[in-house]
């Protein structure tokens, strides 16, 4: 099965605005993410706010008409709080819920769309980053994630959608990486299992993460036999080899519908 996947780093980010409650106010298009769930009259923000305590994830108030949009995320209430349009003054002020553990937003760090961008790449691409941008083919680097983490061990939040915009996702409590002395070694937490949809390999696995250098497909540091990064054309941080590719060659259908190698593709 093929597989698209924003992976985002939780951090504290600012944002414009003051909190009611649980919600805070920031700039978002409410697009893709979102599904929208109804419209209620409210007499200003607070009410709509208010409105939208139930099920709403999102709103917007529209001063004008006195109305409140209510918002769902479709990737459950913490999946559509990202970073990446906090500082765009060009898009609309809405209400989220803040994500409750005392941060406002996701950072992405890996985010596949299509087959566009080579993920193959060396280990100095990698290190330094490559790809379009967080809304699409996107890898942030790993001296920019060892440098998002290494004052604390932040939760990380693995998002899947299928060919037919099926999501699943997946958190941990803690993620962090390690400087280039240690070759990027990861630390990951436990899974945080009423904050994902489905469960990850065991952590006992010989293809678990947790621990592992990083390795490309000239900078082997996996525990194999031969080179994981490769046999599978990406890097990862492998063990024997992985229990997840997100960075593997993107195949899209039908060619993808007829694949014979095991884990050929994402």
């Amino acid at each position: 099965l093929t597989v698209i996947l924003s992976l985002s780093l939780g951090i504290f980010a600012a944002v414009e605005g003051t909190n009611i409650s649980q919600w805070i106010r920031v700039r978002d298009d409410l697009l893709g993410e979102y599904t929208e769930i109804g419209a209620v009259a409210a007499s200003n923000a607070v009410a709509c706010c208010s409105s939208g305590m139930t099920a709403a994830h999102a709103v917007q108030f529209d001063e004008a008409q006195r109305l409140c949009r209510l918002f769902a995320c479709r990737g459950g209430w913490r999946g559509c709080r990202k970073c990446r349009n906090a500082a765009n003054s060009s898009l609309p002020h809405v209400w989220v819920r803040n994500l409750g553990d005392g941060r406002s937003c996701w950072r992405t760090f890996q985010h596949r769309v299509d087959a566009s961008v080579n993920f193959n790449e060396s280990w100095a691409k990698y290190a330094s980053g490559f790809g379009q941008g967080e809304n699409a083919n996107f890898w942030i680097g790993l001296d920019n994630l060892h440098l998002l983490t290494r004052d604390a061990a932040l939760p990380v939040r693995w998002e899947f959608s299928d060919w037919n915009g099926t999501l699943n996702w997946m958190e941990n409590a803690f993620f962090q990486v390690e400087s280039a002395t240690t070759k990027y070694r990861v630390s990951v937490g436990e899974q945080l299992m009423d904050r994902s949809t489905v469960k990850q390999c065991s952590t006992s696995s010989e293809s678990d993460m947790n621990g592992m250098k990083f390795s490309t497909r000239d900078q082997d540091n996996d525990r194999d036999e031969g080179s994981c990064a490769v046999r599978h054309n990406g890097g990862w941080w492998m063990q024997a080899c992985y229990c997840m590719n997100p960075n593997g060659p993107y195949v899209s259908p039908p060619a993808a519908l007829y694949l014979t190698d095991y884990a050929q593709g994402i």
